[in-house]
């Protein structure tokens, strides 16, 4: 392996780390768009990133929603979760948002669920997001990345 010293290349210019480098940010090749999230376990699509050999910081900061139908006591559970191609749960890393309908009125919770992990590796790997809405009729979950919903997913070079 490279001694780590000679993989760094420090730079002051505001320029991107060139690859292979410590520093280097791979993220999406082409951001995905804001869409809804099924009863069916499902890729996001786009929501996908392909890192080489090397150790990794992957973060990955999802704004999503679970939204419940307008009857008292309607539950909504969105998850979602970094898997690996082979749609394996990578390092525990799958979280969900929840809802509630306390009377009869929508409820809605909408946040940003955020993701880490150091990821080791020897050879290149692709992690993609994944949801899932596991919840009754008239509920709905979505993924969001637009103007005022943006959501994130990269990897960052530390070794």
């Amino acid at each position: 392996m490279t001694n780590v010293a000679t993989r760094f290349q420090p730079d002051i210019s505001g320029s991107a780390v060139p690859a292979g480098y410590i520093g280097e940010k791979i993220t999406w090749a082409s951001a995905p768009s804001t869409a809804a999230i099924t009863g069916t376990l499902a890729d996001w699509s786009n929501a996908t990133i392909t890192l080489t050999a090397g150790t990794w910081l992957v973060v990955a900061n999802i704004t999503a929603d679970a939204y419940t139908a307008a009857t008292a006591g309607t539950y909504c559970q969105t998850n979602i979760s970094i898997t690996d191609s082979s749609n394996n749960v990578v390092q525990n890393q799958d979280k969900s948002i929840a809802a509630l309908t306390p009377a009869n009125s929508n409820m809605r919770n909408l946040c940003t669920v955020a993701f880490s992990f150091v990821a080791n590796l020897n050879a290149s790997t692709t992690y993609k997001i994944r949801g899932v809405r596991s919840s009754a009729t008239g509920n709905a979950g979505n993924f969001y990345n637009e103007a005022g919903y943006r959501s994130e997913f990269f990897g960052l070079r530390i070794a």
